[in-house]
């Protein structure tokens, strides 16, 4: 009898280790989950205008329902004219020079703030040269976009690793059922809210499908988490 219960004891123990094995990590969810992914930052400006260049990954169709679906790559032109174009004709133009690659287009005004906008729906590497010109009516402006993101400390998958090691007092394990994550990631480069310094910060946002959103900002430099933030239902 004794031998029996040890031996039923073992089978026990190995069955929960390789279960505890199988089961995914906090992190391996969020990967799983990812809805948007910014891989990099470019900036410049002159006394014209500041513009960036972020690239990455996102949903084709950005729905924010805690739901990740198939990911396409995307690249983002932000233009921010530092004079009045209340006075310009027609709309703003732009092309871009990746290395060898070439991109032009119109830009965008942003409905939400001053800037102008284009994707040119690809990622750029690191190390890429990156030359912008914008034309509208007399302006005519050509600045050089330097990859920021690279003299980071964190980089997207170190700014999401420190996330989730922090995630213990958040409902993080409330959106996690029978393995499964129920909620959709996005790691984004923020600039500084105030608008004091040239300062970004990765942005971390976990939606849950049923409302609830953790959200952390983590100093890409010093890997410090400035703020976190949990709104649950």
């Amino acid at each position: 009898m004794k031998k029996f219960l040890i031996t039923t004891l073992a089978v026990i123990i190995g069955a929960t280790g390789i279960i505890s094995l199988v089961q995914p990590t906090n992190l391996a969810l969020a990967h799983k989950n990812l809805s948007e992914v910014r891989y990099n930052l470019f900036r410049g400006s002159n006394d014209s205008l500041s513009a960036t260049l972020m690239t990455g990954e996102r949903e084709q169709d950005y729905i924010l329902n805690g739901i990740a679906e198939e990911l396409v790559d995307f690249g983002i032109i932000t233009v921010i004219f530092k004079e009045p174009v209340s006075a310009l004709m027609g709309s703003p133009s732009y092309k871009l020079t990746v290395g060898d690659d070439y991109y032009e287009g119109e830009l965008e005004k942003n409905p939400f703030d001053a800037s102008y906008v284009a994707d040119i729906e690809h990622k750029v590497s690191d190390d890429a040269q990156v030359y912008l010109l914008v034309e509208w009516d007399t302006l005519y402006e050509t600045i050089k976009l330097d990859a920021i993101s690279p003299e980071w400390q964190l980089n997207w998958e170190k700014a999401l690793e420190t996330a989730m090691d922090n995630i213990s007092d958040t409902n993080f394990e409330a959106l996690v059922k029978d393995g499964k994550l129920n909620a959709e990631v996005h790691v984004k480069i923020i600039s500084d809210p105030q608008g004091v310094t040239n300062q970004h910060y990765w942005y971390i946002s976990i939606y849950g499908q049923n409302g609830s959103v953790i959200e952390m900002v983590i100093n890409p430099v010093t890997s410090e988490v400035v703020s976190k933030r949990v709104i649950q239902y």
